[in-house]
């Protein structure tokens, strides 16, 4: 068996609980390597405590950082919903470093 790193996990001011042990991808995303398939971790965890995804379904930031993981910061809501409000309210490029 490989030697797996631990997930780290840091919360902050905002209530924003962000993966500090891994990297993040260009897109802001913490993704997680599973068996045989990698996940968005936000995915992951909106699942874990609310239920599957329904169908036609995203999962949105409530705080708009996409790093975040905090399930309160997360809800389900439509492709055309996500993408509407998404547009409406984007921040721009939130980093680690900055929530410090």
């Amino acid at each position: 068996m490989a030697n797996r790193k631990i997930l780290r996990f840091m919360t902050f001011g905002d209530g924003c609980m962000v993966c500090v042990s891994h990297k993040l991808n260009t897109d802001g995303y913490f993704r997680k390597q599973w068996a045989n398939a990698t996940e968005m971790f936000h995915r992951f965890t909106y699942r874990a405590h609310n239920g599957p995804i329904p169908a036609g379904y995203e999962v949105d930031h409530l705080c708009g950082f996409r790093a975040c993981v905090n399930p309160n910061h997360l809800r389900a809501v439509s492709k055309q919903q996500h993408r509407v409000e998404t547009n409406k309210s984007r921040i721009l490029h939130r980093t680690i470093e900055g929530l410090l």
